[in-house]
């Protein structure tokens, strides 16, 4: 008993010290932290083939991959310990976080209604040869709203740890994005009357009549590795057809703004003075950002050379931050 009554005792006088250690910082608190760590990131896409008229659908269903890379950033804060020990206060400020990453869309093919140069109706073909690559930096601004609990483990040492929300203001992914294409072609006639006019075979067979310009077709018949030339004959009359064509874009893709998130960040503060710390830690913080639903109208590609960004199908995307950080305090 004698030692359980000890060991109290040793317990209060560290309550007590630490009261007193609080007592000589200030209330106020200005906090500037650097952040650098990892992301983990997941999509949720719409079929691209909804973007064109009358689509027939790739067999192979399409997929989407994603490789993050580091992540880093800053924030400033500025808060307020409001209670008697001064060890609850809460705190607003802003907070900067940017990552790289690399996009990919896997197994990509449309066919869909089209007209040509002449008005003629027809079916476009076109199918990825390889993955469309997309290198992506995204940027966030967002405004984090905190709970904060300090106190002292030692004159010296101490913990502080930040929980509560974020408002994004700004959600920005500036891509490059590239990938190479066939374009091919199938036309089927039908009789009007004493002519014929073009229609759209919407089979999944094009139609034994149907006059292809498809590499497959020019295999079965010719099959004398001329189809580069043959494509680029029509290309030049004006239709869209061609083999391992070039596409690409660069450009900027904005989120929603207004996404509310979560963060938690523990750190461990270190005094050297009764108004300047450092700290050092972890954080963690959850976000759910949303697309723009007039974004759902853009093609990846149509006619060639033309290219969006696979972005513009993105419904939502759930990331994940975590790292260390490093700052530096000023009580007041």
């Amino acid at each position: 008993m004698k030692k359980l009554l000890n060991i109290i005792g040793i317990m209060s006088l560290a309550v007590a010290a630490n009261a007193q250690s609080n007592a000589h910082i200030g209330r106020w608190y200005i906090g500037v932290n650097g952040m650098i760590g990892g992301v983990w990131e997941k999509m949720s896409m719409r079929t691209t083939g909804l973007n064109y008229t009358n689509a027939i659908y790739n067999r192979v269903p399409e997929s989407t991959s994603f490789d993050n890379k580091t992540s880093y950033g800053g924030s400033l804060q500025i808060g307020f310990f409001f209670d008697k020990r001064r060890e609850w206060g809460i705190a607003t400020g802003v907070m900067y976080a940017t990552h790289d990453g690399d996009l990919s869309l896997n197994n990509w093919a449309v066919q869909y209604q089209s007209t040509d140069f002449q008005n003629a109706t027809y079916r476009q073909m076109i199918t990825a040869q390889g993955p469309v690559k997309e290198s992506l930096k995204t940027t966030n601004i967002a405004i984090p709203v905190v709970v904060k609990y300090r106190t002292q483990l030692s004159k010296v040492v101490g913990i502080m740890i930040d929980a509560g929300i974020t408002y994004s203001v700004q959600t920005k992914v500036d891509y490059t994005g590239s990938g190479t294409f066939n374009y091919e072609a199938a036309y089927k006639y039908a009789q009007t009357g004493d002519g014929y006019t073009t229609v759209y075979d919407n089979s999944p067979v094009p139609d034994r009549s149907d006059w292809l310009i498809t590499e497959d077709q020019y295999n079965r018949t010719k099959g004398d590795g001329g189809q580069v030339a043959y494509f680029n004959s029509f290309k030049a009359q004006g239709y869209n057809v061609g083999l391992n064509e070039s596409a690409g874009a660069s450009g900027t893709f904005n989120y929603k703004n207004g996404t509310i998130g979560v963060i938690f960040q523990p750190q461990v503060t270190f005094r050297l003075s009764n108004h300047i710390g450092l700290q050092v830690g972890g954080y963690y913080m959850y976000q759910n950002f949303s697309n723009s639903s007039d974004n759902w109208n853009t093609r990846l590609t149509d006619k060639i050379g033309t290219y969006n960004s696979v972005l513009n199908n993105t419904i939502k995307n759930q990331q994940v931050s975590y790292g260390g950080t490093l700052g530096i305090s000023f009580m007041f």
